[in-house]
């Protein structure tokens, strides 16, 4: 017999084999063997498995089994009867690819699986399962594991799937929805394509596009490719690149965008607290090396605000911020809500049952402590309010070992330029403030009619302010503070309504304003230096035409009273005797002004020679008609020629510490040692009562009133 003959009478008798099995296989029917294989399922996973539903076995090549109405019980703690339950399974493989270690799935479909995940307090899952004993089968000879075993699959349905997991440490319950699944991908090495919809936590989601091959989602050590578009809730986003996810060195290289109109859907997922953005739209590319992520061509949008630059942020024990921030407008409207922006009546300020003005509330330093910052900033317009806009706003924001600096930020408010240098140190043993501040020709006029506040109000003004305190919250800050507070401004023209506030409580003064008039201003001068927490004037004056007033005294910013003298003079001669002094105290949150009509603080700092910071200067000037209106002769530029002088014996503080004694040192007849004459001109005796009112008719002449 030749060989070929042999040849094909063996294929022949393969081919009747095979043919034989099929025909035998294909008459099969599955289901007499179903509590088998309930059996063998629970034996390997110590759960019980069922079928209700018909099981169908279709033979061929790509073999496939369906099952119905399947289900696999929960463990004996868990709150669901059952773990896993499924409607229709379907499951088709490729049978030669299994030779070469190559796991095919041609088709996977799931309609209605419902998997129900949950840990016990200590942490234990359903899902581990008393399976049988290890086979025990030992190792290949050179200690090397088995071939791999590589899976693919062509498509994958899922159809009105549910998700839920619950933890028992804590008792959050998560749940996934999914509507629709669709992954299909015709061999190991093809791009994956996905299309999904569904919900989570109940907010809705979509999911589109692509993913790279099985084979290289697979592999641990590759890089994967992503491109992905989805919504979530009413936000849309977007992922374009690669990532390499090994743990020693994961990197991305990412384009990645967001869209919404609101973070409502995003809070309720993350359950945490959002502000209230409006309109957000975000695009940047990412790159992650390690620990290091940059975030390049930034452009985000919220409302009216705008975003651009670009940022580094290296993670640690002590991450870190780098980077430069540009916005043409930042408004911050955008980002307090409706009823801040609105204008409307503010919520009570925490604590306002406090009887100070200034807060205890502990400042956030542990947070200064927590990160590395070194961001530039430059703002075109950041608008504050519905009336406030600081323009081209510029400077670097730094944090580092704890001490947060703003060096310099500039802005400018009101056609004027601000400037603040300003240093926080948060170390724990004495947290420190340098607070430096400068203000120059700031249109304050122009504000307060923006703010609608006085409609007449013109003049600029300047100021320098340099103090340093320490302390862990605002009052402990200021309890403490050193330095000194100067503010200055020329001429002008003053609002009468203002003038009215200026000596409220003095009704003698306000009918010097009963004239619906402005008035113009020659000056302003406001001199304080601050020592331990206290801050005494140095001089204290707005000069105009229809009234001036300047003085002096304390504010106990450890205690918040107050404790200062004013004195006022008018060249309006028809109502000059109705300019009289008028003291300042009680605290900062409740001020008392009180009239002083015999003027005594005033006459005993003079006799005293004690400069009243700086009421002795500006009455000599008055009393001898030298205002005149140019700068020369104003009562501030008297002012500033008496505090440069050095003449300063002490001030109000000293004079108000004990009235009584000082009063005596000016009594007709006192002298310095408090002794007085006897020859009854105003001794301790019956002339004290007329002595007093000779005081305060000398006061009148010097100021004219």
């Amino acid at each position: 017999m030749k060989l070929k003959h042999v040849v094909i009478g063996l294929f022949v008798l393969v081919v009747a084999v095979v043919v034989a099995g099929f025909a035998v296989l294909s008459t099969l029917d599955i289901n007499q063997y179903r509590d088998e294989i309930i059996a063998e399922a629970e034996k390997a996973t110590g759960r019980t498995l069922r079928i209700d539903g018909e099981m169908d076995l279709r033979v061929s090549l790509t073999p496939a089994v369906v099952l119905n109405d399947v289900g696999l019980s929960n463990a004996e703690w868990a709150e669901a009867e059952e773990m896993v339950s499924v409607r229709r399974f379907e499951l088709e493989v490729a049978i030669l690819p299994l030779l070469s270690s190559q796991l095919e799935i041609k088709r996977l479909i799931l309609v209605e699986p419902n998997i129900q995940l949950e840990t016990q307090a200590d942490g234990t899952p359903n899902w581990a399962m008393e399976v049988g004993e290890p086979s025990g089968e030992p190792e290949s000879a050179d200690g090397e594991e088995g071939e791999k075993l590589q899976a693919s699959f062509e498509e994958v349905l899922i159809q009105d799937a549910r998700l839920t997991f619950k933890n028992g440490e804590t008792g959050e319950t998560l749940s996934l929805s999914l509507d629709s699944l669709t992954a299909q991908a015709p061999s190991a090495s093809a791009p994956l394509e996905l299309d999904a919809a569904g919900s989570y936590q109940d907010v809705g989601f979509t999911l589109g596009g692509s993913l790279s091959s099985l084979a290289v989602l697979t592999d641990p050590d590759a890089e994967k490719s992503l491109d992905l578009k989805g919504t979530l809730g009413s936000a849309e986003f977007s992922a374009l690149g690669k990532v390499l996810l090994a743990a020693a060195t994961p990197s991305a290289n990412l384009g990645l965008t967001f869209k919404a109109e609101n973070l409502d859907d995003i809070a309720k997922l993350s359950g945490a607290a959002l502000p209230p953005l409006s309109g957000i739209e975000v695009a940047t590319q990412v790159a992650l090396s390690g620990q290091t992520v940059k975030l390049t061509d930034l452009d985000a949008k919220v409302a009216n605000s705008d975003l651009s630059g670009g940022l580094t942020l290296v993670g640690g024990a002590v991450p870190s911020v780098t980077g430069t921030i540009q916005s043409d407008t930042i408004d911050l409207r955008d980002f307090a809500g409706e009823e801040s922006a609105g204008g409307g009546e503010a919520a009570p300020a925490a604590g306002s049952d406090s009887p100070y003005v200034i807060p205890d509330t502990p400042l956030p330093l542990d947070f200064l402590r927590a990160a590395v910052v070194d961001v530039n900033l430059a703002v075109g317009s950041l608008i504050l309010n519905d009336t406030m806009t600081l323009e081209q706003t510029q400077g670097t924001v730094g944090l580092k070992d704890g001490r947060l600096t703003l060096t310099p930020v500039k802005t400018i408010l009101g056609d004027g330029q601000l400037a603040l240098n300003t240093t926080l140190d948060s170390n724990p043993a004495k947290p420190a403030l340098d607070f430096g501040f400068t203000a120059n020709e700031v249109d304050y006029g122009k504000l307060l009619r923006e703010q609608g506040v006085y409609d007449k109000m013109r003049g600029k003004i300047g100021a320098d302010i340099a103090l340093t305190g320490a302390g862990g919250s605002p009052r402990a800050i200021a309890s403490t503070l050193n330095g000194k507070i100067d503010i200055e401004g020329g001429e002008g023209q003053l609002d009468n309504r203002l003038l009215k506030i200026l000596t409220a409580g003095v009704d003698q003064l306000n009918q010097l304003f009963s004239k619906e008039e402005s008035n113009k201003l020659n000056c302003i001068l406001i001199r304080f230096d601050v020592e331990n927490g206290v801050a005494t004037s140095q001089a204290i004056v707005i000069d105009s035409n229809a009234l001036t007033i300047s003085g002096g005294g304390t504010v106990d910013l450890r205690t918040e009273e107050l404790d200062l003298y004013f004195d006022t003079s008018t060249k309006q001669a028809s109502l000059a005797s109705l300019a009289v002094p008028f003291r300042v105290q009680g605290t900062m949150k409740n001020p008392r002004v009180l009239p002083d009509l015999a003027g005594t603080a005033l006459q005993v700092a003079k006799t005293a020679g004690v400069v009243v910071n700086p009421v002795a200067g500006i009455g000599a000037l008055l009393a001898t008609d030298a205002v005149s209106g140019g700068e020369e002769g104003t009562a501030c530029a008297a002012a500033v020629e008496q505090a440069q002088s050095g003449s300063s014996g002490g001030g109000v503080e000293e004079i108000l510490k004990d009235p009584a004694a000082a009063i005596e040192k000016v009594l007709p007849g006192g002298d310095s040692s408090g002794d007085s004459s006897g020859d009854g001109s105003g001794g301790a005796g019956g002339g004290a009562e007329d002595a007093v009112k000779g005081v305060t008719e000398g006061l009148k002449g010097l100021f004219g009133n």
